[in-house]
């Protein structure tokens, strides 16, 4: 293919190494664990975005959906097809929708955040749902589950992580400790 002059040459060395750069992070690593190192450092990216400058309104994190509006801008820094929002086959004679799923991964992310009346029990729960319903569907190999858990209401974090199906299942309790 001739270049017909510099400028088109830079560009395309730009639009190449741009190419080379996603390559190495979506295809050298493990996507799931590139997602869960992610969502381990969600509670930094939250705390970060409520120190603003110059004065402007700090972005806080009030509920699951803004858990929601933010993972899903991290996750487009390095996937291109995120999909939000994507009904589910039904389950149980309920379909709902999924809140991220990466089609080419084969990988779909829940978020959820504790608040009083949801704490480990109840979160627990919905994962085992999420679990019955993501492990029937053919095009998911990995669930990856986020909590974000900023008031400690899951008291033993270990034990919601360590969970397992057919379906790979990772779970994330962030901030962890408390």
């Amino acid at each position: 293919m001739p270049i017909n002059d510099a400028l088109e040459a830079v560009v395309l060395s730009v639009v190449a190494r741009r190419i080379a750069e996603r390559a190495a992070v979506t295809e050298a690593a493990d996507p799931v664990e590139f997602i869960v190192n992610l969502c381990r450092r969600f509670p930094l990216f939250a705390r970060q975005m409520q120190s603003r400058q110059r004065s402007r309104v700090p972005m806080t994190v009030e509920d699951e959906y803004d858990v929601q509006d933010m993972l899903h801008a991290i996750l487009r820094l390095s996937f291109d097809d995120v999909r939000a929002e994507e009904h589910t086959p039904s389950y149980a004679s309920n379909s709902s929708r999924l809140d991220f799923y990466l089609p080419l991964q084969r990988i779909v992310v829940e978020a959820k955040m504790t608040r009083k009346g949801l704490g480990q029990r109840k979160v627990v729960d919905e994962l085992l749902i999420y679990v019955g319903r993501y492990g029937g569907m053919p095009n998911v190999d990995t669930l990856i589950c986020v909590i974000y858990d900023p008031l400690g209401e899951c008291r033993n974090p270990a034990a919601i992580e360590n969970s397992g199906s057919r379906l790979k299942v990772r779970v994330v309790v962030c901030p962890r400790g408390m």
